[in-house]
C-alpha cells in the first residue's frame, strides 16, 4: 500500500471533514482492504501464492488485494522516477485496473452465492467488494451481518465505518467506530483507534487546535508502540503506522515536541 502521505495541510483538514470523495489523503477503504488481508511485505511471490489461493470469493479478494497492493508499488515506483525527473509529461496516475477487474467478479459471484445462502461469511466479503465499488449497497450486507452474532459481525461494523468514512466523511464515521471500539478483537479494535487518531487529528487541523494535533499524534504513537510484537494483518498496521507518525509530525512542524512525544510512550524515535 501507498507508504507516506502527502503534508496535510488546512485545506486538506476542511475537507476531510466534507463530503465523501474529498478526503483522498485520509486512509481510506482501500487502506484498510491491503492492511486487513495482507499479513506480510506484497511481493511477486506473494502475489503468485495469493493467486494459487484464489478459489472462493474471499480468496479471490485477497488475491485482488494483493493485486492492488502491487499496484501501488509500482506507482511509487514510478512516482519516484518522475519526481527524479526520469519521465516527461504528466505524473503518473495509479492504475487499478487489474485489481478492480477481479473485485467486480467477487461480487458478481458472492451475489449469485448469497441469493441461493445466506452464509455470513459471503455476505460480509461481498459487502467489502460493494464497498471498494463505492457501491451503496454494501451497508445493507455489512449491516445484516453486524446484526447477527458470527465471527464476521464485527468486521461488518469496521467494514461499515469504512465505508461511511469514504463516502460521507470523518464526522459521519465517528459513532461506527466509537462501536468498533468496544470489540475484543485485537486487529479490528486497533484499526479503529488509528482511525480516530487520524479523525482528530483533522479536526484539531480544520480549529488550528495545536493541543488536539499533539494528542492525535500521541494516540497513533501510543498505538504503534502496543504493536511492537505484532503478526499478520496488525504487524501491517504498524509498518504503516510508522510512516503515517512521521507525515503527521512533519505537518505538525515542531520536530523536538514530536520526539517527546514519541519518547513519552516508547515508541521509536523518528
Amino acid at each position: 500500500m501507498s507508504t507516506l502521505r502527502p503534508k496535510i495541510a488546512l485545506s486538506f483538514a476542511l475537507a476531510a471533514l466534507g463530503l465523501a470523495g474529498t478526503a483522498h489523503a485520509l486512509p481510506s477503504i482501500q487502506d484498510y482492504w491491503r492492511i486487513s488481508c495482507t499479513g506480510e511485505p506484497v511481493s511477486e511471490k506473494t502475489l503468485a501464492k495469493a493467486q494459487a489461493k484464489s478459489d472462493s470469493g474471499a480468496g479471490k479478494l485477497a488475491y485482488a488485494c494483493q493485486l492492488s497492493a502491487m499496484e501501488s508499488k509500482r506507482h511509487e515506483a514510478a512516482m519516484v522516477k518522475f519526481a527524479e525527473g526520469g519521465s516527461k509529461g504528466a505524473a503518473p496516475v495509479v492504475n487499478r485496473n487489474g485489481s478492480m477487474a477481479v473485485v467486480k467478479q467477487v461480487a458478481a459471484q458472492l451475489e449469485a452465492q448469497t441469493k441461493q445462502k445466506k452464509d455470513p461469511k459471503n455476505m460480509y466479503y461481498l459487502g467489502l467488494a460493494l464497498a471498494l465499488q463505492g457501491d451503496d449497497w454494501a451497508v445493507n450486507k455489512f449491516d445484516e451481518v453486524a446484526r447477527g452474532d458470527s465471527d464476521y459481525a464485527g468486521d461488518a461494523e469496521l467494514g461499515m465505518a469504512e465505508f461511511y468514512f469514504d463516502k460521507k466523511g470523518a464526522a459521519a464515521s465517528v459513532d461506527q467506530y466509537k462501536k468498533v471500539l468496544k470489540q475484543k478483537n485485537k486487529f479490528n479494535n486497533a484499526y479503529a483507534r488509528y482511525k480516530m487518531a487520524w479523525i482528530n487529528y483533522a479536526f484539531g487541523a480544520q480549529g488550528k487546535n495545536r493541543a488536539q494535533q499533539k494528542s492525535a499524534i500521541t494516540q497513533l504513537a501510543s498505538l504503534s508502540a502496543s504493536l511492537k510484537k505484532a503478526k499478520g494483518p496488525e504487524a501491517s498496521l504498524a509498518r504503516v503506522l510508522k510512516d503515517d507518525i512521521l507525515a503527521l509530525c512533519v505537518d505538525y512542524g515542531d520536530q523536538a515536541d514530536a520526539q517527546r512525544i514519541l519518547q513519552s510512550v516508547g515508541a521509536a524515535p523518528l
